[in-house]
């Protein structure tokens, strides 16, 4: 692991899986394994859960990466 990747931060780590989720989302829909429905449900119950926890540090921030995944989902 470089040095530079160990600095990323919470925010960077955060981007890094949300793209990842995405990714890997996508392909579970391309494949006919999940469908959207599926999917906005998913992410719904786990942008929830973290609405739900405030006092855990990053929760707010997670809540609002996941919101932005959905909306990349919203128009399909």
């Amino acid at each position: 692991m470089s040095k530079t990747s160990s600095n990323i931060g919470p925010s960077g780590t955060a981007m890094v899986g949300g793209a990842i989720a995405i990714a890997i989302l996508d392909l579970l829909v391309r494949k006919n394994v999940l469908t959207i429905n599926d999917v906005r449900s998913a992410l719904k119950t786990a942008q929830r859960s973290l609405v739900n926890s405030p006092t855990v540090t990053g929760s707010i921030d997670g809540a609002r990466i996941i919101g932005e995944i959905t909306e990349r989902f919203a128009g399909r």
